[in-house]
């Protein structure tokens, strides 16, 4: 493939990379002046007469990944013969660039890597999607975004081709990292990531490729037998590792981790606690969880793996960072339609279509444990009810509470300014569109009221859980939890009157007046629970039910 000068709007720049599948280009989007990863496919796959629509669909269900972890999907076309997709351009190298360089990664900053790396492989999971192809080189490393997963679902569009044999060889993935059942019956679903993210903890932690063959043959033979073990792991790995790695390496892909999530929680747990430094959290579940695993969730606990705080290693950096969900721009419906919501309250009209530009917001409240180390860190004063400085053990995986309105500010400004990202208190607008998404639905999951998909009232708890505790059913369209019920939520804006105007003054953070808080608590009826209810709280006060999540601008 000679190197293209221009291609369609693309202005190419250099080569970034070749593979199996096509050459990466850094190139310039020339109409929007932005610099972006042009993947351009291998031409002989347009021999196939059928692949450039199933391409075309493939992207389009790839750019509906929207994680901040997840290498943007900016658009996919065909310009002189040539398939291409335009993508985010990350800033670093990949990940086996850097195991090769520095020989292996530590123990530490493995698990640091590995945690929005999870994450983003679950949210892909939970919209249906499969990677297929998860290996060191599809990681890539950005100097400010941290891990970004990319490639998804390339090889199962190029696997499919007719043209699949002459460019692959047939091979749907790597054959250092597929999966027995991808070898034996070429059916890839989740599990076939979690056995490849095995297959990447083990690389990353030795620098060594764990199953390895000259041939594809040769390497599902070394599948075949399992994997092979170091007798002697090195210095800093702790004892245990390989019953979790067994486990996500377990031949029949039913025994494996349910969630890449559940496999990094397993992976804290066999820290050796000797190592644990300031951010150790407690290792036992609340009363509340208990009670709540034995009774109607028990079934979904053992599909999704429990929640529960766990002992870890992590810097204070990753443990009090959130994990961010992606707000697409669009508008959206803000506030309440009497004729459809009965609970409808005047302050909460009249309803209007309200535009948002790009924006993330935090999956979950801000929890005890990510308010320690602001405590710790920045000196603030502990929120009332801690006791000698931290939150009662069991609690740290709870939503933080007794904070102010001026504390939650403090917060996100203590944390734009440690991590160098632009987070701030979510506005009442931003706050409500991640909660409601785009069809103004009334509760966070639908128009009818379920009491079993929140912390309210009626769920007899009267206490906080465990943020997540309620997911996957309760959360909302844009994947956030614990937007109805558990803690009310503060928001950067004043209560004022509708139409909502952001610039009319009401986000002024150094004006006085009472500030919104939205989502209802753990001991408030069903109509606080509505994604329109707007509450007002004094910013002066710490209330016991009042906590906060972050937001981050684009």
């Amino acid at each position: 493939m000679a190197e293209p000068r221009r291609l369609g709007k693309y202005e190419i720049i250099s080569e970034i990379g070749r593979g199996r599948y096509g050459v990466v280009y850094r190139a310039r989007d020339t109409t929007l002046d932005r610099e972006v990863a042009l993947k351009v496919l291998h031409p002989q796959l347009l021999i196939d007469p059928t692949f450039s629509e199933r391409f075309r669909r493939e992207a389009r269900t790839l750019a509906r990944l929207r994680h901040a972890n997840i290498v943007t999907v900016y658009e996919a076309d065909e310009t002189a013969g040539q398939l291409y997709i335009a993508m985010e351009l990350a800033r670093g190298s990949s990940l086996d660039t850097a195991i090769a360089e520095r020989g292996h990664i530590p123990w530490q900053e493995t698990l640091a890597l590995l945690e929005p790396m999870c994450k983003a492989l679950d949210h892909a999971h939970r919209q249906g999607v499969v990677h297929r192809d998860l290996k060191p080189s599809n990681i890539l490393l950005d100097a400010e975004c941290g891990p970004l997963l990319a490639d998804f679902g390339i090889a199962r569009l190029v696997g499919t081709s007719s043209m699949s044999l002459t460019v692959t060889g047939g091979i749907m993935g790597t054959p250092a990292y597929i999966a027995p059942e991808v070898w034996e019956a070429g059916v890839a679903k989740a599990p076939a990531d979690i056995y490849a993210l095995g297959c990447i903890v083990y690389e990353m932690l030795t620098s060594n490729v764990l199953f390895v063959g000259t041939t594809p043959m040769q390497a599902m033979r070394a599948h075949d037998r399992g994997p092979q073990f170091p007798a002697q792991w090195q210095q800093g790995i702790p004892g245990g590792l390989e019953r979790v790695l067994e486990k996500a390496l377990a031949h029949d892909p039913e025994n494996r981790f349910a969630s890449a999530g559940q496999m990094v929680e397993a992976l804290k747990q066999v820290v050796d606690k000797s190592t644990v430094q300031e951010a150790e959290v407690a290792d036992q579940a609340s009363p509340v969880e208990d009670r709540r695993s034995r009774t109607s969730r028990s079934q979904e606990d053992g599909a999704r793996g429990r929640k529960k705080p766990v002992p870890t290693v992590l810097s204070l950096t990753q443990l009090f960072e959130p994990e961010m969900v992606l707000i697409p721009e669009g508008k959206f419906l803000m506030g309440s339609d009497p004729s459809k919501d009965p609970d409808a309250v005047d302050d909460e009209q009249p309803q209007q279509r309200l535009y948002l530009p790009d924006y993330y917001i935090a999956r979950a409240p801000v929890t005890n444990a990510q308010y320690l180390a602001f405590v710790q860190r920045a000196g603030r004063k502990p929120p009332d009810r801690w006791r000698q400085g931290r939150p009662l053990k069991g609690l740290e995986n709870h939503p933080v509470t007794n904070v102010s309105w001026h504390d939650a500010v403090a917060y996100c400004e203590w944390l734009a300014k440690v991590t160098g990202k632009r987070y701030h208190l979510p506005s009442e607008a931003e706050w409500e569109k991640a909660a409601r998404g785009l069809d103004g639905r009334i509760y966070p999951w639908g128009d009818r009221w379920d009491a079993g998909r929140c912390n309210g009232f009626e769920a007899g708890v009267r206490l906080t859980t465990p943020v997540g505790a309620y997911s996957p059913e309760g959360d909302s369209p844009h994947d956030c939890v614990d937007m109805a019920g558990n803690v009310w939520e503060w928001t950067s804006s004043l209560h004022w009157d509708y139409p909502y105007d952001p610039m009319d003054g009401r986000e002024d953070l150094s004006a006085g007046g009472i500030r919104v808080s939205r989502g209802g608590a753990h001991d408030d009826e069903r109509r606080f629970m509505r994604c329109a209810f707007r509450n007002g709280y004094s910013p002066l006060g710490g209330f016991d039910r009042c906590g906060f999540r972050c937001a981050l601008s684009s």
